[in-house]
């Protein structure tokens, strides 16, 4: 997982990246339930599971905010 991380996440932090990505290399099996997509486009929230516990998860998106 810290290989695939890397790949996503880029070494400048003012570099967008895509959110989504981070949340499915780190959740049980890639799958999470993305919830008020359509409402709040600058925000991802959702649920998803961690270890085999259910998780909520609120995150920026970077790509959402006008970014490259």
């Amino acid at each position: 997982m810290a290989k695939r991380l890397a790949t996503i996440v880029p070494d400048n932090d003012r570099q967008p990246y895509d959110v989504l990505d981070v949340i499915r290399c780190i959740v049980d099996y890639g799958e999470f339930v993305q919830v008020h997509e359509l409402f709040a486009s600058s925000a991802v929230v959702g649920f998803a599971c961690v270890n085999g516990h259910p998780v909520g998860i609120v995150a920026n998106s970077e790509r959402q905010r006008g970014h490259p």
